[in-house]
């Protein structure tokens, strides 16, 4: 029995109370909770605690294990919104970056077709300024032969006749002083365009450079001509439809035109191959018309094995109801040296007569149809019916005509729709 006075020292003596945590416990306990919740977790847990009922005597235990779980679960909240804004932030930079790079690409494709285009240009000025110094070159040559000429006395047609066809009288002239054109007499094979049939706001439609890129796309798929570009592209001086694309030979312009008519665009056509007149006088009249004053079949090939030339095609220019047995005729050469060299030559071998050339001059006349042989359009648009250029009947050709006597359609004279005497194609000059 205990002493009166005594203190009580058993169990219930000996509990203490509980002691307040300190503020670096309090860090602790709050790491080890993050710690021990993973991401997705504190959601759960929150919960959990909430509908759990607190013990009475860690009320204050369990009210800062709770604040403790919120602040922790409001700073995932931030952090995931950070985030967002972090990766909203980062896709913005990668598409203002690829749009960087794209428009880098396209400056840089703007540069290359650029420094094209220029090179295209200064190709275009060397050709232009080659073609001038030619045509000066031949202006000058001209201008001499011309002073030369005015300097001796002008021969007799009886002196004409007796110079062999192997020598060259000094003083008749043997290039153009004016009526063609000089720079027209080059070897250079030319492939004309025409565009003038293609719909208004088409990009090929007058377009060289648009032109320029079919072409070669079309060329560059053949073996080994992967790098292939053509010589020149230009447009024509007379005619802002047309297309000259310039080759450096024959064969070039052979395969240009192969490609052009592959892949040709709607409403454009090629025009046959470049021509050069030469005018040709006292010409033998049975030597190339027939009775009906038709040009020979194959007179062009025999007067072109004979002068050693190629000629296209031949044309009558004196009048073939007169009667006279030597006349003018124009013959067209597929090359601009063969024409200088007729005219060089002075004479022109027919039957094993000789007659003179002289530079042919251009009339110029209204576009006529050799469809409906009508005047101010040409065949290739025509949509009327064939109708007879000799008896201006429809239904037939004129080279298959019977009829004896001819009817012109322009004009209704007696005398072919293609003929010389038309004073519709073919006016007066002067009002004569």
């Amino acid at each position: 029995m205990p002493f009166k006075g005594s203190i009580d020292r058993g169990p219930s003596a000996t509990r203490q109370s509980p002691r307040k945590p300190t503020p670096s416990q309090k860090r602790r306990e709050q790491d080890n909770l993050e710690d021990e919740y993973e991401e997705g977790e504190i959601d759960e847990a929150l919960d959990e605690i909430e509908v759990q009922e607190p013990p009475k005597k860690t009320n204050q235990d369990w009210t800062m294990m709770l604040a403790v779980l919120k602040s922790i679960k409001d700073s995932q909240q931030e952090t995931q919104e950070a985030l967002r804004e972090t990766t909203k932030a980062w896709k913005e930079t990668q598409k203002a970056l690829r749009r960087s790079e794209e428009n880098q690409r396209r400056a840089e494709e703007n540069q290359r077709e650029f420094q094209r285009e220029t090179q295209e240009a200064l190709e275009d000025i060397r050709e232009q300024l080659r073609e001038a110094k030619e045509e000066i070159q031949v202006i000058k040559q001209a201008q001499e032969k011309l002073e030369e000429r005015l300097a001796s006395p002008q021969p007799s047609y009886a002196e004409i006749a007796k110079t062999p066809p192997e020598s060259r009288p000094s003083n008749l002239r043997t290039l153009s002083t004016g009526l063609t054109t000089p720079s027209t007499l080059t070897d250079t094979p030319i492939c004309t365009l025409d565009t003038s049939g293609m719909e208004i706001g088409s990009p090929e439609k007058g377009n060289p450079g648009a032109i320029r890129a079919l072409i070669e796309k079309g060329m560059r798929e053949a073996e080994g001509q992967e790098n292939w570009r053509c010589r020149a592209v230009v447009k024509d001086a007379r005619n802002e439809d047309r297309i000259r694309i310039r080759c450096k030979d024959e064969e070039e312009l052979q395969r240009v035109k192969a490609t052009l008519e592959k892949g040709i665009p709607p409403g454009a056509r090629v025009l046959r191959d470049q021509l050069y007149p030469v005018k040709v006088d006292n010409a033998n009249r049975t030597a190339v018309l027939d009775e009906r004053g038709d040009i020979l079949p194959g007179a062009e090939e025999a007067l072109g094995k004979e002068n050693s030339v190629k000629i296209a095609k031949i044309i009558w220019l004196s009048k073939k109801e007169n009667g006279k047995a030597y006349g003018s005729m124009a013959v067209y050469v597929t090359k601009g040296s063969d024409a200088t060299k007729l005219l060089n030559n002075v004479y022109f071998d027919i039957a094993g007569e000789s007659a003179t050339t002289e530079p042919f001059e251009y009339r110029e006349r209204p576009k006529q149809c050799f469809n409906c042989q009508e005047l101010g359009h040409k065949a290739f648009a025509c949509k009327k019916a064939q109708r007879c250029a000799r008896c201006a009947k429809e239904g037939h050709s004129h080279r298959a005509c019977i009829a004896e006597i001819p009817q012109c359609i322009p004009c209704g004279g007696p005398h072919e729709s293609f003929s010389r005497n038309c004073p519709k194609l073919y006016p007066p000059r002067n009002g004569q």
